[in-house]
Order: structure tokens, then C-alpha cells, then sequence
């Protein structure tokens, strides 16, 4: 595990260099188990059911660094849109090398405040397909591919994962503890998601729902500091 777990993070840096960073930085390494998420790979999970993941996208909002000492946090960009086969949105930010953060926190989605402003621009812009109504306001997360435990059709299965208004409010809060002044690598792995939802009878979420809630609060779990 050890030696699988060293080549992820030896091919995340040498992919650095898509980024131009020259000095510490806040990045996320998606993986299935130990190896970086691929377009071209076919994942089995605990079952023996095969994966294939075509599409992962998720919001990553209000992230703040902490201080260790003034408790001091500070803010990266307000909104994120990572997208798990583009290398380039891993990047989260760069931060300062001779501070020490304790803490790391985040959202997994849109706030409300955010959703009741209707549809905005940059990295909120509805033609990145992350954008539902007015009404539904933003996807958190999407996730959408083809499995052998899947009952829908040509086996698909389709998470569009949101809402912002009660009961069905789907943003998850995650807080992660920092014990280095390293770059910081906030790893995300999706493989206990399909070990852990029955794809066989959930396989189709599209609108807000207690089943988003409830699958958004397991992909928020899988964040962990490498």
C-alpha cells in the first residue's frame, strides 16, 4: 500500500509543473484507492462490480486557512469548480511558507445566501453546467458514469447533487486538522462511495432530495490531508 500510495504522490508532482508553482501550495489529488482518477480507467469495487466514472465535478467554497497562533483564517477564492480530469482546477491556492495553519476548512457546495443571488458568473457561470433553476439554484457536486451494478438504462448512473433549501440543504462542512508547513495536499478519494451505495437501487438523483443530502455527506467524508 505504502509503494502504490508513493507513486500517486510522486505522479502529482511531476504534474506540478502544469501549474507554475514555484512555492507552497493548497492543492486536491482525486483518486480511486491509490491511483489518480483517469477518463480512461475501469474501477471494480468491493462487490466486483466495475466503474466507470465520465464525469465528477464539485463546488469547493469559503475555504480558510488557520493560523496556529493569532487563530487568524485566511480566505482562498470564494468559489471553486474542480473537475476531477482537469489537472489545472486541482489547484486550490498558494499560501504563505513561513506560517503555520492548524486548520483547514471548506464547503462542499453553494451556500444559500450565494443561491438566493440567482445565477452569477466566473466559476458560478450556468454554462458550466452546474446550475440548475433559480428556484433548485447550484449542482454541488455531479457525478455521473457507468456501472455493471446499475439497473437504469445502458447501466448509467446520474447524481446531480444540491438544494439549499430546507429540509433539503445539501452543503456539507468539512474542517481537516494541518500539522506541517509542507505543501498541503488535500487528498479525495472516491472508492468507498461505490462500496458504500447500493448502485443497484440508487443510481439516479437529479434534483434536491434527502437522498442528495444524504450521498453529499459521504462524498464530503472521503477529504482527507495527505
Amino acid at each position: 500500500m505504502q509503494g502504490r500510495m508513493f507513486t500517486v504522490i510522486l505522479a502529482f508532482w511531476v504534474m506540478l509543473p502544469l501549474f507554475g508553482v514555484a512555492q507552497r501550495t493548497l492543492s486536491i489529488l482525486p483518486v480511486y484507492h491509490s491511483n489518480i482518477l483517469s477518463l480512461d480507467s475501469v474501477y471494480t469495487n468491493s462487490t466486483g462490480d466495475t466503474i466507470r466514472i465520465e464525469t465528477c465535478k464539485f463546488y469547493i467554497s469559503n475555504a480558510i486557512l488557520t493560523e496556529s497562533l493569532s487563530r487568524k483564517g485566511t480566505h482562498l477564492d470564494d468559489y471553486l469548480l474542480i473537475d476531477v480530469f482537469e489537472p489545472r482546477t486541482w489547484l486550490l491556492g498558494k499560501v504563505d511558507t513561513a506560517t503555520f495553519y492548524t486548520e483547514l476548512s471548506f464547503n462542499l457546495g453553494i451556500d444559500s445566501v450565494t443561491n438566493n443571488s440567482g445565477a452569477l458568473d466566473g466559476a458560478l457561470d450556468p454554462s458550466l453546467g452546474m446550475y440548475w433553476t433559480w428556484q433548485s439554484g447550484y449542482i454541488n457536486a455531479k457525478l455521473e458514469g457507468i456501472s455493471t451494478a446499475s439497473t437504469a438504462r445502458n447501466n448509467q448512473f446520474q447524481f446531480h447533487l444540491g438544494g439549499y433549501l430546507s429540509p433539503y440543504n445539501a452543503l456539507q462542512k468539512v474542517k481537516l486538522n494541518l500539522t506541517n508547513k509542507a505543501d498541503i495536499v488535500l487528498l479525495w478519494d472516491i472508492a468507498p462511495f461505490f462500496d458504500k451505495v447500493d448502485i443497484h437501487n440508487n443510481n439516479h438523483t437529479m434534483s434536491p432530495s434527502a437522498n442528495a443530502v444524504e450521498l453529499s455527506k459521504l462524498l464530503a467524508s472521503f477529504f482527507s490531508i495527505q
